[in-house]
């Protein structure tokens, strides 16, 4: 357990206490101000119990094999995570995106857009996107 957290139960009740009208988030609030007011050997003293262990925990992995360790570290008053496992081949991950992709062949429609959108914009110069787009698809219709 963190200095941190055995400062938070020790310590907690007596600033809900002085704070009766503050809620959760509020008290967790004035307990970091209490605890960052600390010195360091005081904060040091809340974690005498806990200071010899190096132990890690695994705390989450997930499926691409990366792992988090939560160490028993503090920085700032928070546990220090390490990344470990990055290393490990992910060959599983995104095996569509590994694939060599097929080039798709254009839409005759839109390769017609773009031979002919001078002309149409051209017929009609202060015409919207719309109205040039309609044009198009007369000339489309026009030649089949």
């Amino acid at each position: 357990m963190s200095a941190y957290i055995k400062f938070s139960q020790a310590k907690r009740a007596e600033i809900q206490a002085a704070n009766p009208g503050a809620g959760f988030g509020e008290l967790g609030k004035l307990v970091g101000a209490e605890w960052q007011k600390l010195s360091p050997a005081e904060k040091a003293s809340y974690g005498a119990a806990s200071a010899g262990k190096t132990k890690t925990r695994k705390t989450r992995s997930n499926k691409g094999g990366h792992h988090m360790h939560k160490t028993n570290e503090m920085h700032n008053g928070l546990p220090v995570y390490t990344k470990a496992n990055l290393a490990k081949n992910n060959n599983n991950k995104n095996k569509k995106n590994n694939k060599t992709r097929k080039a798709k062949k254009a839409n005759p429609y839109a390769n017609f857009v773009k031979a002919h959108w001078a002309e149409a914009k051209a017929k009609n110069p202060s015409g919207s996107l719309s109205d040039v787009s309609k044009e198009i698809a007369a000339m489309w219709k026009a030649q089949k």
